[in-house]
């Protein structure tokens, strides 16, 4: 390489570090406490939580980039908030209630468009987990085109109208020679219709994307992962499933990733309604088999943003936008912590979960971005001062403010 070239090129790369690092602190706050699954919520996200620090009984908050800290969140109609997800008419809360001192009931209900919540029919089944005083498993609500969908240990329960089905699943197999099978429910799954995809991360071992139809009894596993590179039927190697999202009936988009002992993996896929698989991202490192080759890093998450915009994570060089087969860098960062999944808001807010730095939230005002952390708070506040207090719960959470109410 020419002289002048190679400077020309650390110019560029120093000025898009700097920044990159300007739009966060240099040193943020550690958390001691994970924050996982994102759900855009009026103007923010709500955040599934495992906390020490998060209110007792409550496995998400709510986060928006006008605020500093995470907040806690009350539904109404649910006491014990689990789990939050998204079906084919909007957001699905899955709870529990207290109808009569020391009896828990199951409770699920359905956002509108107008953001009204109804309740939808829960399965007696649900209802059965909260029996016992620690229950091994609870009901895990499951991404669809359905109304609402769920998995309980190895049965998947979808709704159709005002019926739920429910199909046990068949032994999952071992894929290939390093699959684990010591968690094979523990995938990341998406109901299409009567197709079930599941999507296995496990790190360093690969991972695995397979599907069954659930409307055929007989049915069996079909492996779609290590297919080879132009093989339209599935997506090649086993990499970590690092998401699944879909757009549409029959759409899918498929991320892998893994950084590992200096190498990166990354892998973009597209089902196409016809059944059609597209590689579009495929990578070890620095060298790239796929259609595009916008970066050289893993992948730690997809969303879904306006128009159905599809928005990729990638840890080590930031976020981008793919319109098309344009892939835009966004926001140039090299993050310096475990992610866990990112989110994108209507009012094209993007957040970011992390394994110990909260929630990252970025905000474009203009033609700048701006970033900022935000971090659990007054619990880690009260904890440093009293290491054996615990988070008082005598008294519901309060509904995160709009910011018309804060002003």
């Amino acid at each position: 390489m020419k002289p002048r070239t190679f400077l020309l090129l650390a110019a560029i790369a120093i000025g898009s570090s700097a920044f990159a690092e300007a739009l966060l602190p240099e040193k943020l706050a550690e958390q001691k406490a994970y924050t996982r699954k994102m759900i855009p919520y009026r103007d923010g996200v709500l955040v599934e939580c495992d906390s020490l620090y998060a209110p007792a009984h409550a496995s998400y908050m709510f986060a928006r980039f006008e605020a500093k800290e995470l907040s806690p969140v009350n539904i109404d109609g649910i006491e014990l908030l689990l789990d939050v997800g998204t079906g084919s008419k909007g957001r699905i809360f899955l709870g529990a209630i207290e109808p009569t001192e020391g009896e828990l009931k199951a409770v699920i209900l359905g956002e509108t468009a107008d953001a009204k919540l109804r309740p939808l029919p829960v399965p007696d089944e649900f209802h059965a987990f909260f029996a016992t005083d620690s229950p091994s498993t609870t009901p895990r609500l499951i991404g669809t085109n359905h109304e609402a969908a769920a998995i309980v240990e190895d049965i998947i329960w979808w709704l159709e109208g005002e019926t739920w089905k429910s199909r046990k699943l068949p032994k999952v197999p071992k894929f290939h020679d390093e699959f684990l099978t010591d968690h094979p429910y523990g995938a990341n799954w998406f109901l299409d219709g009567n197709i079930l995809y599941g999507g296995w991360n496990h790190g360093e071992w690969g991972g695995a994307l397979g599907s069954i139809d659930l409307g055929a009894a007989d049915s069996k596993w079909v492996q779609l992962s290590g297919k080879p590179l132009k093989d339209d039927a599935g997506i090649p190697e086993n990499n970590p499933i690092q998401s699944i999202i879909s757009p549409r009936s029959g759409e899918l988009w498929v991320a892998t990733g893994l950084s590992h002992m200096g190498g990166t993996w990354r892998g973009l896929y597209h089902r196409e309604p016809s059944g059609k698989w597209h590689t579009l991202i495929h990578g070890e490192s620095d060298r790239d088999q796929g259609e595009l080759k916008p970066f050289v890093s893993d992948i730690s998450g997809l969303a879904l943003g306006r128009e159905n915009s599809l928005y990729v994570l990638a840890s080590e060089t930031g976020i981008y936008r793919l319109t098309g087969k344009q892939v835009e860098c966004l926001i140039p960062h090299q993050f310096r912590d475990y992610l866990n999944g990112i989110a994108v808001v209507p009012n094209g807010d993007i957040y970011v979960s992390t394994d110990r730095s909260g929630v990252l939230a970025f905000h474009k005002a203009g033609d700048q971005w701006h970033g900022k952390q935000i971090v659990f708070g007054k619990q880690e506040e009260e904890e440093k001062d009293n290491p054996d207090k615990k988070p008082d719960t005598d008294s519901p959470p309060a509904p995160p403010k709009s910011p018309a109410q804060e002003k």
